[in-house]
Order: C-alpha cells, then sequence, then structure tokens
C-alpha cells in the first residue's frame, strides 16, 4: 500500500512535516522517544492540519519564497509561453502553499532592492569632451568633479539596493574604475558583448538577478543623468518599486513637466490608484523610506516620443503628461513574463546566450547576442499593453542632452558666477554673461565681454558655439565622421 505521507509531499503538499514524517520511517525509533518528538512539533507539522493563517501584511499579497522548492521553476519569461497570466495569481499560491506549512513568514519578502544602473550608452551631445571611448556617464560631470555614474551610485545609497551595473564590455574596465571605493566589483557588472539598446540589455540584466533572487523586484536608472535632490529621486523610485510589487507588474517614474519640451518623451496618465493598494517592495523599509506612499500615482495609457512644440504644449497644458525619465521598478518575474508575450524570440535569444555564458561557451554568447536587434525597452516591452503604473514626481533633473542643458543644470546647483557664467578648469571672464567653459587642455581660456556662449578645450579640439544652439553639435560630429576624422570622436 503506497504511503500517503509520501504521496503528499511528492505533490508538494506536506511541508517540512512530511520531510520530517520520512526521515522517521527510514529510520524507526522507540516509540515514546518518537512520541515524544512529534508532540514537540508544530500542530501544521504534525498531523498536516491547516496552520494558523498568516500575518495580514502578508495576506495582503506579499510575494514569499519557499524554504526548499517542491518543484523546479521556471526559466525567467518561460511561463505558459503565449498566455499572459492573471494578475496576482502567483500571490494566491503563495499565501496559500503559507497556509499549508510550506513557507516561512520570515521569508516572506526580499531582503533588498535590486537596481540596474545602465551605463552602456557611447552619445557625442557632449563633444568634444565625449567621446566614443569617453562617453557622459565616465565624464567628471558630477559633484565635486566624481564622473556621473559614480554620482548616480552614491545618489541610491538611501536605497539599501543591491547595485549592479550595466555596461558593454569595451566600457567595462573604465566603468571599475570610475566605481573604485564604492563596494562595486566585477560582479557587479552586467556586460553586454555589443550594445543592442536598453531593451535586451535589461532583459540580460534581469535573468542575471531572476538566477539569485527570483522574488526579485528591480529597479532600472540611467548612469548620466543630473539630479538635484537625491531624496526625492530615491523616494520616487521606492514608491515606483512598491506599486510594481503590489501588482506584480511594471511601473515608472514620471516627472511634471517644467516647460514644452520637444527633446523628451512623455508618458500618459490614466486612472488615479488608491494609496491603500501600495506596500514597500521591501520590508522594513530602509532609514527615510515610508511605509505608505506619499506621491500621486496612475495607470499608464501610453507613451509619445519627442512630439512637436504644438503637441508637447498641449500635454503640458492638459496637465495629464508626464516626462518620461526611463526610471522603471517591476519583479523579475513580471518583466520575463511581459518580454515573453511581447518579444518572444529576443527571450529566446537571451536565453540562449545566458545557456552559452554559462556553459563557458563566451565567444558564442557573443555572437548570438550581436545578432538580437536594438531596441528600447519601451517599445520593445512597455508599449505593447503591459499593465504600467506611473509615479508622479518632482525634483531638479536633467538629461544633460547638451551643454546648454549642462549650463542650465549647473546655474540651478549654484555653481555659477554673479554674472551667470560656469567656469571649470583654466579659465577666467572679464565682463562676460551666461557663458560656460570647459578648459581641459592644459591651456587658459579667457572671455571678454562676451555673453551666452559655450566654450570648451579638450587639447585637440576646441568647441565654441552659442548656447541656445548647442543640440548642433551634433552636426560637427557627423561632418567628422564624414571627413574620416575618426580619432576626434
Amino acid at each position: 500500500m503506497r504511503d500517503p505521507a509520501r504521496v503528499r509531499h511528492r505533490r508538494g503538499e506536506a511541508g517540512l512535516g512530511a520531510h520530517r514524517d520520512l526521515r522517521h520511517r527510514a529510520r524507526p525509533r522507540r516509540p515514546d522517544r518518537r512520541a515524544r518528538r512529534r508532540a514537540l512539533r508544530p500542530v501544521a507539522d504534525r498531523d498536516h492540519q491547516r496552520a494558523p493563517a498568516p500575518p495580514s501584511h502578508l495576506q495582503a499579497g506579499r510575494r514569499l519564497r519557499p524554504l526548499r522548492p517542491q518543484r523546479p521553476r521556471p526559466a525567467l519569461g518561460a511561463d505558459r509561453p503565449g498566455r499572459r497570466p492573471r494578475r496576482g495569481r502567483g500571490h494566491r499560491a503563495a499565501g496559500a502553499r503559507l497556509a499549508r506549512g510550506g513557507l516561512s513568514a520570515a521569508a516572506a519578502a526580499p531582503v533588498a532592492l535590486h537596481v540596474l544602473v545602465l551605463a552602456g550608452g557611447s552619445g557625442t551631445r557632449l563633444w568634444p569632451l565625449s567621446r566614443a571611448a569617453l562617453p557622459k556617464h565616465l565624464l567628471p560631470l558630477g559633484p565635486g568633479g566624481t564622473t556621473l555614474l559614480r554620482a548616480t551610485v552614491e545618489r541610491l545609497l538611501p536605497l539599501g539596493a543591491e547595485v549592479r551595473v550595466v555596461t558593454v564590455e569595451a566600457q567595462a574596465a573604465a566603468c571599475l574604475a570610475a566605481l573604485e571605493g564604492t563596494g562595486l566589483d566585477e560582479r557587479s557588472l552586467v556586460a553586454e558583448p555589443a550594445p543592442r539598446g536598453t531593451g535586451p540589455a535589461l532583459g540580460l540584466a534581469v535573468r542575471e538577478v531572476a538566477a539569485a533572487d527570483p522574488e526579485a523586484v528591480v529597479c532600472s536608472v540611467h548612469a548620466d543623468h543630473h539630479v538635484g535632490d537625491d531624496a526625492a529621486y530615491c523616494a520616487a523610485l521606492w514608491e515606483a518599486a512598491g506599486w510594481a510589487a503590489a501588482t506584480d507588474g511594471l511601473a515608472t517614474v514620471g516627472l511634471v513637466p517644467r516647460f514644452a519640451a520637444t527633446g523628451f518623451g512623455y508618458v500618459e496618465l490614466g486612472e488615479a490608484h488608491a494609496a491603500t493598494g501600495w506596500r514597500p517592495p521591501v520590508s522594513p523599509p530602509p532609514p527615510g523610506l515610508g511605509a505608505t506612499p506619499t506621491l500621486p500615482a496612475h495607470t499608464a495609457l501610453g507613451f509619445a516620443e519627442k512630439p512637436s512644440l504644438a503637441a508637447a504644449e498641449d500635454y503640458v497644458a492638459g496637465g495629464r503628461h508626464l516626462w518620461n525619465l526611463g526610471l522603471f521598478a517591476w519583479s523579475a518575474a513580471a518583466f520575463g513574463r511581459e518580454l515573453r508575450a511581447a518579444a518572444p524570440d529576443v527571450d529566446d535569444a537571451l536565453a540562449e546566450v545566458v545557456e552559452l555564458r554559462t556553459g563557458g561557451r563566451a565567444t558564442e554568447a557573443a555572437d548570438r547576442y550581436r545578432a538580437i536587434p536594438s531596441a528600447a525597452v519601451e517599445p520593445l516591452v512597455l508599449e505593447r499593453g503591459a499593465p504600467l503604473s506611473v509615479v508622479a514626481a518632482e525634483f531638479p533633473w536633467s538629461d544633460l542632452g547638451s551643454w546648454s542643458d549642462l549650463l542650465e543644470a549647473r546655474r540651478a546647483a549654484g555653481e555659477g558666477d554673479a554674472a551667470g557664467n560656469v567656469l571649470g578648469g583654466d579659465a577666467v571672464a572679464a565682463g562676460a554673461r551666461g557663458c560656460l567653459v570647459e578648459s581641459r587642455g592644459g591651456r587658459t581660456v579667457a572671455l571678454v565681454g562676451v555673453e551666452d556662449l559655450v566654450v570648451v578645450d579638450t587639447g585637440d579640439a576646441v568647441l565654441v558655439v552659442p548656447a541656445q544652439q548647442a543640440q548642433a553639435v551634433r552636426d560637427v560630429v557627423d561632418l567628422l565622421r564624414a571627413g574620416g576624422r575618426t580619432e576626434l570622436l
């Protein structure tokens, strides 16, 4: 006759008690000793009765981690290909397993938030300072002359997060050098063999996080942005992570627009979220971060990328659109599920890349990754109907997309002189107003009687441009590229 306890254990219905029952059957003991041990066990283990109801904060939907997984987890993104699971299904299943005694309340939530810092770009909008070999996030434009990458990592400290830097292999060594002393090392890097946009890069990085922590809540931020209020930035990211955890979905941070910008993307607001539906992404919250939300949150209806001036003015006047900062949060499982549903070919390719890397076949993995089409995460995943929450935030921010943006950000941080000049390096100004100077070529740059100019000296190149036309620097880069002047790029 089949042993009922063995059957229940095989089906994952007996929890820790079944392990003990099987051990005792394999090694019989004297009845009085066995009875005494059984009397000391919890009721749920002793007779497989219903365990006491979990605490209310666990019943509210906190994702739980098994002490001993009853069965192998499916690969990230492989949950029922082609079918979108109902939201909340995993939470109900976790609560049911807890009631059966198979989980521990102590393992109820992730112990840390995970943050992915995107640092793989090679933009030339700050030429001649930024080059292919010295991208913007490695420039010393942060507070006190630190790199923007280091400033970003240090900004995240209040979150108590486990940080990974997502970069390309060609920049890995430079990123590590910039992060010296932060506690991050090569194990904290996720290196793309070649740049393929934020979509595949995040897909690869989320897989690495999920392999170590399947229940992880993951945030994604950019390494090359200027932020004027670190506390407000972290609070907004924390609340977005909370909505991602509460909904088992995706979330983003939107910034209340200060003007009608045509160079930014926008996210449209839908129905407002009730604050009672939010929960902290990890428990207990780190010091300074709340157990209740303070910022308004909505469902997101869609994205608009770099609209016309007329459309941007309508967005600002209507009050239903926010700037899309590229700050995202999601559970690892939710991102994998949505990537699988939206782009199964990319998901399959990433699975192959990870398998090849794990097997020590780095060259084949790199070739497979290079074959993935480039795509941003918004069109690849977020604009394909994935449920998305958006947190409305307000803090000083700039993507530093031009020299004029850098001038404005530094003025806002109080770095300018009485005439509005911001002088970096060996520079002097007499009768000049509203100018930005970056002198890094070992020469003295002197301005006399000029206004609203950007002057950048790197030793092998000098840029002089009116601040209002700073976006046109890309035209110079195009001319140099067309002329074969790659040594300047």
